[in-house]
């Protein structure tokens, strides 16, 4: 980002000279860009240490002009002091945020390979599945794997052989299956097996 906005300031200055000192000074202030930048990556860092129902935006909260603290819309964002350092620290928002959902997704497929495990020890003792998730603890698994996005227990329909997560929007929908559940948005496992259990 310091570099695009090194690029911005040196096309004022050959654009307008001189003359562009106020242009440059009003538009772009390199030490804020970097403060912006800094608060972003905080919270991109306490992001990493909570569940992802508890993450807070890493976009930081910048000044729209009117003393409210919000950012305003991108076109409005030009006209207020700063705008530069603004808008490449908007453009950054959606990397780190890819990145946070990347972090949920995997923790969330960790947890429901902990799960079929867990099923599959419990089928081989009993010749089912468990009607519950709590009944592999503590036999087969220390704790009840949990969904990353809500921190919460992972979802299980023992009918369906279907382990899934809310997913990002924190929306439960019931699951996906088939094709659709490789759709990252609500990420589901079929339970490859079982498919002959016991109804008592």
């Amino acid at each position: 980002m310091a570099a695009a906005e090194y690029r911005f300031l040196k096309d004022v200055r050959s654009r307008f000279g001189e003359k562009g000192v106020f242009i440059r000074r009003y538009f772009s202030h390199p030490n804020r860009t970097l403060n912006l930048h800094a608060e972003m990556f905080r919270r991109f860092q306490h992001n990493g240490r909570v569940p992802c129902s508890q993450m807070v935006s890493p976009e930081p909260q910048v000044d729209s002009g009117n003393g409210d603290g919000l950012l305003p819309k991108l076109w409005l964002v030009y006209l207020t002091p700063n705008s530069v350092g603004k808008t490449l620290v908007t453009f950054a928002e959606p990397i780190y945020h890819r990145m946070q959902f990347n972090r949920c997704y995997e923790d969330t497929k960790i947890s429901a390979i902990q799960a079929l495990v867990g099923l599959k020890a419990y089928q081989a003792r009993h010749n089912q599945l468990p009607e519950t998730l709590k009944e592999l603890v503590p036999d087969f698994l220390q704790e009840i794997p949990v969904d990353a996005f809500n921190g919460l227990p992972l979802h299980y329909v023992r009918d369906k052989r279907l382990l899934y997560s809310v997913g990002d929007d924190l929306v439960d929908t019931g699951g996906m299956v088939g094709k659709e559940r490789q759709n990252r948005s609500e990420p589901s496992w079929t339970i490859p097996f079982g498919r002959n259990v016991k109804n008592g």
